[in-house]
């Protein structure tokens, strides 16, 4: 079910969303296709981006921002949660109004990627990013990752502030750090802009 959780100092126009979660999602590297997890542990994830009035956009288009985040968090259950605020211009509350009648639901996240490393985990690959800085949050029709959407925040999102990570970590699992030496073709373990759609 969706339940729309705002900040505390929310304005009433403003829409709860979940940005992303350590979902694995398939990914391709240098030609190849690995699974690739979000670290979101606190040290992982660099908020400045999103605390500092982040574009909400339409479809990762730079050039169809449709609003902006107004506070953002990672969570105890190891998620992003964020509140937006929509333009107050026709596109702004248009698509605002098919967020209300819940047509446009789905979200994804735009990141940089600063540090990475390859690990095997029940005999399979992944590529865990333990170092990243989400840049943007987009409403889209079809997201890589089906666990994060509009209104699924668990508790309100604090003002300006992250919420200790208490949820199991990645890291507490049992994997194999791969050494880079050894990864096939060269699969690169850092790129620029990723999108997670």
């Amino acid at each position: 079910t969706f339940a729309i959780a705002k900040p505390d100092n929310a304005e009433e126009e403003d829409i709860a969303i979940c940005c992303s979660s350590e979902e694995p999602v398939e990914r391709i590297y240098e030609g190849q296709f690995i699974r690739e997890v979000l670290d979101h542990s606190q040290e992982a994830v660099d908020m400045s981006r999103m605390k500092s009035g982040a574009p909400l956009l339409l479809n990762h288009n730079v050039n169809d921002q449709i609003g902006v985040v107004t506070a953002a968090a990672v969570t105890s259950d190891r998620k992003m949660r964020a509140t937006v605020k929509f333009s107050r211009s026709a596109r702004g509350r248009e698509i605002r109004q098919d967020v209300l009648d819940g047509i446009r639901t789905m979200v994804s996240i735009g990141y940089q990627i600063t540090k990475g490393q390859l690990e095997k985990r029940d005999g399979k690959e992944i590529y865990r990013v333990t170092s990243w800085c989400p840049m943007e949050t987009s409403l889209v029709a079809i997201p890589a990752d089906k666990t994060v959407g509009v209104g699924r925040a668990a508790s309100p999102i604090p003002s300006n502030q992250q919420t200790p990570n208490t949820a199991k970590p990645m890291s507490d699992n049992k994997v194999e750090v791969i050494d880079p030496a050894a990864i096939p073709n060269g699969i690169r373990l850092t790129r620029r802009i990723a999108v997670r759609q």
